[in-house]
């Protein structure tokens, strides 16, 4: 009798889930044994390690470690051969645990810390951890990479492998990514029989400008059991075109109730700008603003602080408060409207030098309905303005289109 897809998944909570925390490593402090350290090195308090009673082989794990003394700069694990992979120089290495013991017995190891500040100092840390046993079913992962398959562009990585069922008749391949933040998996299951293709193919998603460091956890689940894998890889950011302004969500992919960073983003200004208005972003009913949340440049930083591309503006500049202006504003038929930069008093300032790039505004969104929540501008309104420099006349300023309005898409989960 073939077992529903439905028990496998339910299946995978128990057997690939529970029993180490998923992944985030509940475990126990170890023992740990201090070796003699550098005079006035940082020192590890405590190690965060995999205990038998919790965490079995095949279990995913994440060490972690409290410290004292001067702030850590470099780390260097040594877990011997009861975790995947054996060394690791994270602060927060994820691991996929293994019992060698050809019993049913609970295995124990020994790990090795160093942690040095950044004038060299170091300390050393040896901790035991445990490992329970756990039969590993006979289905596995062919030819898995232990990096992706490739650089990948414009955003996007991609990973390739096959699933040999050797004593099963189906399984459920579970993606995840643990590391990371942002960036998302396609598909994230992936339903296997004997009469299906074993070749699997999934893409990583980066929406971000800058490369991002990735970890995938990849696991088979069966009626059997659960065999874990852990891949790791680079994810590059995504490329805009020149002269164009999108809009960049902090990620692909979020639940319902989740809140979400958008980025209003200009690349390679294609004229001088002496100051941009009414920059109107549009959204679907997936999604609302959060109140108080726009901030002038990149996230972060203060409301009225200059960056992004108006650290690129000589003169002071009034940034628009959100909770006192008209100016920006968000309407009834769900639109926002950004008067995102203005000269003090009107006064035309140098200008942004054509060819410049970077963030104009953000502000958080909360995701409130399952969907594809889509976002765009309004292209006969949003525009800067461009034209001779050093002029006090405003009639000889141009109103400059961009050449590319570039929206975006969140899925939005139940």
């Amino acid at each position: 009798m073939r077992c529903p897809v439905a028990a496998l998944l339910a299946l995978a909570l128990v057997l690939s889930i529970a029993a180490c925390g998923g992944g985030g490593g509940d475990g126990s402090t170890a023992p740990t044994t201090p070796a003699t350290p550098d005079e006035g090195a940082p020192r590890v308090v405590s190690v965060k390690a995999p205990n038998a009673a919790e965490c079995g082989g095949g279990d995913v794990f994440t060490y972690s470690a409290e410290t004292a003394g001067p702030e850590v700069a470099y780390w260097y694990w040594e877990f011997g051969p009861g975790s995947s992979p054996q060394v690791s120089v994270s602060p927060h290495p994820i691991v996929v645990l293994h019992n060698h013991l050809p019993t049913e017995q609970d295995a124990e190891y020994r790990g090795r810390v160093t942690v040095w500040d950044d004038t060299g100092r170091k300390s050393a840390t040896e901790f035991t951890y445990s490992v329970a046993y756990r039969a590993i079913i006979q289905t596995d992962f062919g030819e898995l990479p232990e990096t992706f398959t490739g650089s990948g562009t414009n955003g996007e990585a991609e990973i390739e492998f096959s699933v040999n069922l050797v004593d099963e008749r189906e399984a459920v391949v579970e993606l995840s990514v643990l590391e990371g933040e942002g960036v998302s998996v396609y598909p994230e299951r992936i339903e296997i029989d004997q009469f299906s293709d074993s070749r699997c193919r999934v893409v990583l998603t980066n929406p971000g400008l800058e490369e991002k460091e990735v970890t995938l956890r990849l696991a088979i689940i069966t009626q059997h059991g659960c065999v874990n894998r852990i891949v790791h890889g680079k994810v590059p950011g995504k490329e805009y075109p020149a002269g164009s302004i999108a809009v960049i969500p902090s990620t692909c992919e979020v639940s319902v109730g989740d809140v979400l960073e958008v980025m209003v983003y200009i690349t390679r200004l294609p004229a001088r700008a002496y100051y941009f208005t009414a920059v109107e972003l549009h959204y679907t009913d997936q999604v609302a603003p959060v109140a108080h949340s726009w901030n002038l440049g990149e996230p972060g930083g203060g409301l009225w602080e200059k960056d992004g591309i108006t650290a690129l503006i000589p003169e002071d500049i009034l940034a628009i408060d959100l909770a006192t202006t008209e100016m920006v504003f968000i309407r009834p038929d769900l639109s926002l409207v950004a008067t995102a930069v203005c000269p003090i008093n009107c006064v035309i300032p140098q200008g942004v030098p054509a060819g410049s790039s970077g963030a104009l505004f953000n502000l958080k969104f909360k995701a409130l309905h399952s969907g594809t929540a889509q976002f765009w501008f309004g292209e006969d309104i949003t525009y800067f303005f461009s034209g001779q420099p050093d002029s006090d006349n405003p009639d000889e300023y141009d109103i400059t289109p961009y050449t590319q309005y570039i929206g975006a898409e969140v899925e939005i989960r139940p």
